[in-house]
Order: C-alpha cells, then structure tokens, then sequence
C-alpha cells in the first residue's frame, strides 16, 4: 500500500512540473519522462494520461491537483475539479485541432443542467463550429451530469507567432456570492484532448 502511494505522488509531480518554455533540444528527454510517468500511474492503477500537462496542454488556475480518491461512481478514475471557470494552455499548430473535454457536472451542487462552455484565445467556440456554420451549438450536460465538448479550431483562428493559445471552460448556470466562494466541486474533468483534427467533407 506504502509503495502504490509513493508511486502516485512520484507519477503526480511529474505530471504537474513542467512548466516554462522547452528547448526543442531536450524534447526527446521530456517525452521519455513523460511515458515514465504514465507508467507508474498505471503501475499504481491509475490512467492520468489526458489530464496531466504536457507539451501540448498545460492545465492552469482553476483546475484542481490531479485526484484519484474514489467519488460517487468514479472507483479508480483519475479527474481534476474545477469551479464555474478552468484556464488551459494550449500548443499552437499550423493545421487544423480539436479540443476534446469530457467530464460530469455535479448537479445536486448547481440544482440545474448547465450548458458547458468553451472559449478559445477569447471567442467562444461550439461543438461543430467549423467557419461555415454560424449558429452556435451548445454543449449540454444530459440528466446524470455528464458531457462531452468537441471544439474544433483552425490555425487562422490565432496570431501565428504566439507558441501558446488560452483556452476557458466554463460551466453556465454557476453563481456564487463573492464572500462565500465554493470549494472547487462544481464539475471535474476526467478527459482533455488536443488533438489533429481534419475539417468535415464540403
């Protein structure tokens, strides 16, 4: 039990370090101790894979430390809370990407089914947004709190010298007074992905 714990926390340090600029120099160094960690997460029995930071994603203020405690239905699964708003870091690319979230509302904490949100260097973007449809799309959670977001970008979309694009979720519906701000327990965020994604046939 002492040697599964000490894994973890060895496995979630890794996960959440890297941060700053990377010298293409030592990518191949970086991608190693990346593989390394998921592996003493699944040696511990876990799969953080697509919800730690990495060169691609970076998960910043709003986002909870990577969890693995059992909660509700989730027995083993990995996830990070967030509240009404999470920030993310994304990698820009020159060719078409999509930004996948899948994750659970609670929904006896906002009593309601919210649209889930996503802005992407500022616009919102929609599930199927691609430049020929203009009619928004939101993305609704269904009666057990569950959603999955699909958020295509195209690298028109983002001044081509920035290195990163900024990403925010947020969860509609949320409300809170200013001298009671909540524990981050709002929704969590159980899978991110940001992928290569072609745009749909014409």
């Amino acid at each position: 039990m002492r040697s599964r714990a000490a894994l973890l926390l060895i496995a979630l340090a890794a996960c959440d370090a890297r941060r700053g600029t990377v010298d293409p120099a030592v990518a191949d160094e970086i991608a190693r101790r990346e593989a390394f960690a998921d592996a003493l997460l699944a040696d511990a029995g876990a799969n953080a894979g697509k919800i730690r930071s990495s060169e691609e994603v970076r998960f910043e203020d709003g986002f909870s430390p990577i969890q693995l405690e059992p909660y509700e239905k989730f027995d083993g699964h990995a996830y990070r809370w967030i509240g009404k708003r999470a920030h993310l870091r994304l990698r820009t690319k020159q060719e078409p990407m999509e930004l996948r979230v899948v994750g659970w509302v609670n929904l006896q904490v906002v009593h309601t089914r919210p649209n889930v949100k996503v802005y992407i260097e500022g616009m919102y973007r929609w599930r199927g947004g691609w430049p020929r449809e203009d009619r928004p799309r939101p993305v609704v959670v269904d009666d057990k709190g569950f959603f999955v977001a699909e958020i295509p970008f195209l690298p028109g979309w983002a001044p081509p010298d920035k290195t990163w694009i900024d990403a925010t979720i947020e969860v509609s519906s949320v409300g809170f007074h200013w001298l009671e701000p909540p524990e981050l327990r709002v929704a969590h965020v159980f899978e991110l992905e940001w992928k290569k994604k072609d745009p749909p046939p014409p």
